[in-house]
């Protein structure tokens, strides 16, 4: 029996890539979230933790916790920052997704990891194929405003990822998301069903 198709869910920040896998796993997919990993990465009492106060100092680390808003504001406006804590989180998380890959490894026919940063880190050469969640970049930045996020802190999160036409041009499938709910959720499994169709046929 074949193995579970492997699909990369990513998207820009704000575009709905979360929106995205809540509705495949409504369906009953499987998904792998690695920005849940990368909290559990450095949740408290971790060695990636413990690593953190170490690189950047006790004072990110309040009562055995990290500050993730003193961190974020470090790590978005210093690209060496932001690096460093990457060399962090990173191999943490995909340690995590290659256990919870071979776990899943019986399940049919197909399950999702979703990475923000999927193409930057290459992780989608571990992904049989690849869907982008995209939005307008008006749409993007008035969602971030109600989450309340500055222009300036919208934007500063934005450049630290790939374009979203860069991602584009790698996905094997774009799910656009600038309307509602239902129709988000429409895209979202006709992207599946052709994957799946896709790979049912060029195994006939």
């Amino acid at each position: 029996m074949t193995r579970p198709m492997v699909i990369g869910l990513t998207g820009g920040v704000g575009c709905g890539k979360s929106s995205a896998a809540d509705v495949l796993i409504a369906d009953g997919v499987p998904v792998f979230d690695a920005d849940r990993a990368a909290h559990d990465a450095v949740a408290s009492g971790s060695d990636g933790l413990q690593a953190i106060a170490e690189i950047f100092g006790p004072s990110f680390v309040r009562d055995g916790v990290l500050d993730r808003r003193a961190m974020a504001a470090k790590v978005f406006g210093d690209t060496e920052a932001r690096e460093q804590l990457n060399a962090i989180v990173h191999p943490r998380v995909f340690a995590a997704m290659q256990d919870w890959l071979k776990a899943n490894g019986h399940v049919r026919p197909a399950v999702v990891v979703m990475i923000p940063l999927l193409f930057e880190k290459g992780a989608d050469k571990w992904c049989d194929a690849t869907v982008v969640v995209a939005t307008d970049e008006a749409i993007v930045l008035d969602r971030l405003a109600d989450r309340g996020w500055s222009e300036a802190d919208a934007r500063a999160r934005m450049q630290a990822q790939w374009s979203l036409p860069r991602k584009i041009a790698l996905a094997d499938r774009v799910v656009w998301n600038n309307g509602t709910k239902q129709e988000l959720a429409a895209a979202v499994r006709e992207a599946y069903r052709s994957l799946m169709s896709e790979r049912k046929n060029s195994h006939e």
